[in-house]
Parts: structure tokens; sequence; C-alpha cells
């Protein structure tokens, strides 16, 4: 690969977050023909079609929404591919067999005819890895070969990628999915020589990668990798809120050209800002030694900012406000920032798409906590005694418990309490085990006296297997020793009596501890 004009140097969408529209990804089919992206793979992580539900069918709707995208890719000469994950497989026999043939083989997959296929391991539960052990790199080849086999009968031309689930070597990875089985990675060097293997460096989101780090892996693998970079995207949940990956891409040397066999970037959730960025990529290659990362910034800005009217003013403030894009919530100032940077957003002129795109950004980043102190809202929880009289919405953060209501009755009688959880599409899109919205309901026993109840948190889980998406608790009279939690909408309720029980400190799960009510004063139940 001599540049990334003619090979793989393209998009790989891997976010977790909102899926683009329809018209956002048909856009994308010129914009990569134009500025030498070959490729684009379509792998949101929020479509369960390539994931959790990978053995089930897109609904109609769906479908022809994909063959139009597909068709436009094609008219624009572009590469078109998808990531399909079959989510913690932990063996390989006839009945996953089976589910493959009618899944890959299947009237969807002939109709999309994929020029590019990518299976990935990445969605997977440390329940997988340590059942499996060191048969688990035999596992994922073998069934990636199957699917090489079944695709290569629809389309003989197809491209094979694979995603390991250790895909890093950073530590982050071991801490979730624990220890690497041993020769993990090298028993992935046996896999079909065709097959590409997608590697994120040595971080997962690296700020860069070095020749050296590249040559390390490419001799366990015994090929080229092709990196998965995590730039621009912006989907972690500490970033979505605070980070416009604007600035074109560092520290990837042009030198990587002899080592890799193709580069692939990760986009933000915003597709219009993301096309800043993403089209400095293959000017590393192709410019080499003469990309300056500083004038791909101007150029890029000036030309995807202007809009119809070939208006500077979007592109300056973008540019000027670089350092505020990158670092919004560290900033002390922070809500005056977002409070600037909105005023100053509204009378420019430039593409409309960017501008809206930012808008929307700059208002989730925004709370009505006010003075710098909130963060974005993670879900809208409604809390009653189902009759609706309290609305409540929690802030993204992590920390210990908080009070999120008190209740207390005027009776002495068990009282039934509704609760409904909504996650925030933009900031919490598949934080919810990809559900929109949970609700229960939660018998309490009676309060005697001046007893009070107190809801003292909600936690999300980040993790995709199939375990309880949220928790909550609650504690009699403020005492730290009683808790009830639930961690399901059909689990039930049961006490606790270590408060450690209830903490859920670990990083799977994401808390609040700041809560912003309507009206000011928070209501009793």
């Amino acid at each position: 690969m001599s540049t990334c004009d003619n090979t793989l140097c393209g998009i790989i969408m891997g976010y977790y977050g909102p899926i683009w529209s329809e018209d956002a990804l048909i856009d994308y089919a010129s914009f990569c023909k134009n500025n030498n992206l070959t490729t684009f793979i379509y792998g949101p992580k929020m479509d369960n079609y390539l994931r959790k539900d990978w053995q089930q069918n897109w609904p109609a709707t769906e479908f022809q929404s994909l063959l139009k995208i597909r068709a436009a890719f094609k008219a624009a000469d572009v590469k078109f591919g998808m990531a399909f994950s079959p989510y913690n497989v932990d063996k390989y026999d006839n009945t996953i067999q089976k589910a493959l043939e009618h899944r890959i083989g299947g009237d969807q997959f002939k109709q999309l005819n994929l020029d590019v296929l990518v299976i990935g391991f990445d969605d997977i539960s440390a329940d997988v890895v340590a059942r499996t052990g060191s048969k688990l790199a035999g596992i994922q080849i073998d069934v990636t070969q199957y699917i090489q086999t079944i695709q290569l009968g629809i389309n003989s031309k197809t491209q094979f990628y694979v995603v390991p689930s250790y895909y890093s070597l950073s530590p982050v990875i071991a801490h979730l999915l624990g220890p690497i089985p041993k020769n993990y990675l090298e028993d992935y060097g046996t896999i079909d020589s065709k097959i590409g293997i997608l590697w994120t460096g040595s971080e997962v989101i690296p700020n860069g990668f070095s020749i050296e780090e590249i040559e390390e892996i490419n001799a366990k693998f015994k090929r080229k990798v092709t990196l998965w970079d995590n730039y621009p995207v912006n989907d972690p949940s500490w970033m979505i809120q605070s980070t416009a990956n604007v600035y074109p891409f560092t520290g990837r040397p042009y030198k990587l050209v002899d080592h890799i066999s193709g580069h692939f970037a990760n986009p933000m959730i915003q597709p219009y800002l993301s096309q800043i960025p993403l089209s400095t990529l293959p000017r590393i290659y192709s410019e080499r030694a003469n990309y300056i990362p500083q004038q791909e910034f101007l150029r890029a800005a000036q030309k995807f900012c202007a809009g119809s009217s070939n208006n500077h003013e979007l592109a300056n403030y973008i540019i000027e406000e670089l350092m505020s894009f990158r670092e919004l919530t560290s900033r002390p100032d922070y809500g005056l920032t977002i409070e600037r940077l909105q005023n100053n957003l509204k009378n420019l002129q430039g593409a409309p798409k960017i501008k809206a795109e930012l808008a929307q950004w700059l208002k989730y980043a925004n709370t009505k906590g006010g003075s710098g102190k909130g963060l974005p809202t993670l879900a809208t929880i409604h809390v009653s005694n189902c009759n609706n009289q309290l609305v409540l919405v929690a802030y993204t953060s992590s920390g210990a418990s908080y009070v999120v209501a008190q209740l207390n009755y005027t009776d002495n009688k068990p009282r039934t309490v509704c609760i409904s959880i909504k996650a925030n599409p933009y900031t919490a899109p598949a934080l919810i085990n990809d559900n929109s919205t949970i609700q229960t309901t939660v018998t309490l026993p009676a309060l005697q006296g001046s007893e009070t109840y107190q809801l003292v948190g909600i936690g999300i889980n980040r993790k995709q297997e199939a375990e309880a998406p949220w928790s909550f608790g609650f504690k009699l009279n403020n005492n730290p020793t009683q808790f009830k939690s639930g961690t399901g909408p059909n689990d039930g309720i049961a006490w606790y009596s270590d408060p450690q029980s209830f903490s859920m400190c670990p990083p799977s799960h994401l808390f609040s501890e700041r809560i912003y009510s309507e009206p000011e004063n928070t209501p009793v139940l």
C-alpha cells in the first residue's frame, strides 16, 4: 500500500450511539469518493441485528433503508461493508453453523452483496472468556472461516476482517474480560492469510501508533494488521458531552504505510462534524512529509463548514474554539463556556448540518444546574406513587450513592412506587441494555412515625452481556445499613444489610451525583 488512494483506507462506523440517519449515510458515499476514502463499513453498536440479535433479519423497513444506502456506495464506486458480531459465541458446532448459514447465507445478505465483511468478537462477556479459556481463539477462528466460506459463495471478491476479543494491548480489556488466554494472539496468526485482523493499538483510544508496536503485533499475527483507529470517535460517556474531535489526525506517521494493510477510522456520533477530521486521514499517506496538521485543519474546516454561501464564519468559529471543543467539561468555567459557545454559534453563516450538530452537542453538554457544575443527562427518571407526581433528571458521573427522591407518607400503609427510566438517546443510547425505557413498580413496607424512604441511586449497566441493565435502591430513615435494590423490571426487590452491596462502584456502572428536579423543591409522595 503506497497511499490510501488505491487500497483500504476508510471508515468503520463502530461506535456506541444513535445510528446516523439514512440521509447522512447516503451522503457519506459521495464524501468518501471525493476524499479518497475507499471503504465504508457499517457496524453501529446500536444495530442489534448485527450484534445481539444477529440470528434475526432486519425488519423490512430497516432493510429497505440499508439497500438504499448500499446502492449509494455502489454508485459512488466506494466499497461497502458491514461489521457482523456473533454475540457471545462460545462454541463452534452444527447449531452455530446452521445459524450462520441462515443469516449470512440468507436473502438479506445476498441482496446486500457486501464488498467487505468484518467479523467482530469484541462483543463478549468475561464469562465466555473464562468458560472457553485457551480454546477461545480457535472457536473464533473456526466461526470466522465458516462465515468466509458462506459469504464467498455470495460474492467471491468479498474482503474479510476479524476483530479479536483482545483487540488492543490496553489493560482496560483485561480488566473487563479477564487475563488474555495463553497464546491467544499467536493463535490468531493461524487464521486464513486472506483474512485481515483489525487492531486498535496499544490503547483502545490511542494518541497515535508507532512502527515498533505495529511490527510487534504483526509478528504475532503473521501478517500486517489493519488499523481500527478510534479517532475521532467520541462515544464513551465521558467523551460525548465533553469532546468534539474536529482536529486532524496526528501521531500517525506516514511511514506506517509499509507496515499496515489498511487504516479505518471510527467516526463521531455527529456525521457531518466528523467529516472535518476524517477527510485528513488519507492525506497522511498521500502528502507524506508535507502533511501538516494545522494546515489540514484550516483546509478541512473551511471546506466542510462553508455551506452554499461559501462563508467561513462557522469554520473560523471552530478553529478559534478548538481547545473548548476538545476539553469542554474540564474547564473551570464550564457553564459559562457553554453559554458563550451557544451564543456565538446562533447567528453564524455556514454549513447548516454542522451548525445543527454543534448546537445539539452543546445543548446536551449543558444542564439546568448551571455554573459549570452539571453534566449531561444520562436518563430521565420518573418516580411517583403511580400518578406521575414527580419527575427527576439524573446526570452522568462516577461516584457514590446519591439521594434522588425522598418519600414519606401521611399514613402507615404500604405504598407502591412506580419507577420509569428512559435513556437519553444522545448521551446514553446503549447503556440500558439497548432498551430506551424500563419501568417497574416497588411495594415499600409501611412507614412508622417520621420514617422516610429515600431513593438513593440509579445505576446503568454498561456491559453488553444479558444481565440486569439497571439498578436502584431505597434506604430507610437515611440508614446506610438498610437498602432495597432492584436489578431489573421483573427481578423483584431484595434487602441488603451491607451498604457495599448497593455501592455499585465497579466501572460497569454509571452514577448520578447531581439531581435537577421540577419544581425546584422535590415533592414528597
